[in-house]
């Protein structure tokens, strides 16, 4: 798509990519309001990971599988995963960008059953995303479970939101905003050696 951020990536440094695969690329988060803050992107313009094909998806499962264990072996921490899905670009849900993009970050919620009941969130295993044709905000725990729900506030950036609170920086959810560079030249740095 012409206007989409994610179908024409500018050469900047915020746009280094960290990973590549057939289907998908790893970027630094604009936004990163904590260092390590990436964003998985689909090469192909769709607007959620709910319509990967097969093939896609299966290599979704695995770099999602690949980032997790080479954090969590590098650094001792284990990281959380959301996505806010648009149905269609008219609906936006809760994301800022109508092109299916993973965030993959480096936090715990504090209470996370709090969010999930807040957020009326479904336990669910990764396959099932592939059925979802609503707007949908998905989430894996940091412990690797899935979780989705179809039924919350139509709010753009609400998990950034979330995060935002909980650290003391709400008024710094907003990447559009406040890209933290110092955060995005470090994410660089540190997933360099984790290949």
């Amino acid at each position: 798509m012409n206007d989409c951020k994610f179908c024409n990536i500018e050469n900047k440094k915020e746009n280094t990519i960290i990973y590549e695969s057939s289907y998908f690329y790893v970027i630094p988060s604009l936004g990163a309001f904590i260092p390590n803050y990436l964003l998985l992107i689909s090469k192909k313009h769709i607007y959620s990971m709910s319509e990967l094909e097969n093939v896609e998806f299966e290599e979704y499962k695995k770099i999602v599988n690949k980032f997790t264990k080479n954090y969590e072996g590098k650094f001792n921490r284990k990281l959380i995963m959301f996505e806010h899905g648009s149905s269609s670009k008219e609906e936006h849900s809760a994301s800022s960008v109508t092109h299916a993009h993973l965030h993959i970050i480096d936090y715990n919620f504090k209470d996370e059953q709090k969010l999930i009941n807040d957020l009326k969130m479904q336990e669910i295993k990764i396959e099932e995303l592939k059925n979802i044709t609503k707007n949908y905000v998905f989430y894996i725990s940091n412990n690797g479970k899935c979780y989705i729900t179809l039924d919350f506030p139509s709010v753009s950036q609400l998990m950034r939101i979330k995060i935002a609170e909980e650290i003391g920086m709400k008024d710094k959810y907003n990447w559009k905003k406040d890209k933290f560079m110092k955060n995005i030249n470090l994410t660089i740095e540190n997933f360099k050696k984790i290949k």
